[in-house]
């Protein structure tokens, strides 16, 4: 079955003197979506984020330094995948709502992942439901 997830590939600028990457356009969102958050992950090595979904939130990684094995369930196709993900593969992974996710740093160095939100997280915000992936 076929996923709703999807990996968008960025193509890096690159020059002399680095590279830029732009891992957020607006095209990315659907036509009813906006960005309310953006955040950055910071994750310890041997340690696991996220094993949960939402029903009203649609959220974008993009790993920013290390490797992450990254597991998605969307749980409408109950279809599963796991796979991992550096900062090398210039990807963003968009992750609608009824998706489970989770990262897992497998590596000592620590995980960074930039990630932005179509719903601002509030304290007591009840659109987080637990589910083990990894």
């Amino acid at each position: 079955m076929k996923s709703r997830y999807e990996v968008i590939t960025i193509s890096p600028y690159k020059d002399g003197r680095g590279e830029l990457k732009k891992v957020f356009t607006m095209d990315m969102l659907g036509a009813d979506e906006s960005v309310e958050e953006i955040y950055v992950l910071y994750t310890k090595g041997n340690s696991v984020r996220g094993n949960h979904y939402h029903k009203k939130n649609v959220e974008f990684f993009s790993v920013i330094k290390g490797t992450a094995t990254i597991a998605l369930r969307d749980l409408e196709t109950d279809s599963t995948d796991v796979f991992r993900a550096s900062s090398k593969d210039n990807i963003v992974i968009k992750v609608p709502e009824n998706t489970a996710h989770c990262f897992r740093n497998d590596e000592e160095e620590e995980l960074v992942i930039l990630a932005a939100a179509t719903r601002q997280y509030e304290p007591g915000d009840t659109d987080i439901y637990p589910i083990r992936l990894l």
